[in-house]
């Protein structure tokens, strides 16, 4: 029996679709937050950015970084 339990989705990671693809769902980045083990935002936080508008954050200097080694990390 095989079951796929995910979707991969092909989108330019910071592009406009991406982002809106991203607000309408749950990311890797929300796991800590989703287990309750994120000492900086709550479930209730996570959940009022969801349903609030698309927000962008900019290339903070981790973000960038992140990015940077996403390929490597997958």
């Amino acid at each position: 029996m095989s079951t796929t339990h995910f979707t991969v989705v092909i989108h330019e990671q910071g592009s406009d679709i991406w982002r809106e693809w991203r607000h309408n769902g749950i990311g890797a980045s929300d796991a800590t937050t989703i287990m309750c083990e994120n000492r900086l935002k709550s479930t209730a936080e996570l959940l009022r950015e969801n349903r609030g508008p698309i927000r962008d954050f900019g290339q903070h200097v981790a973000i960038a970084r992140g990015t940077d080694l996403e390929l490597e990390a997958r």
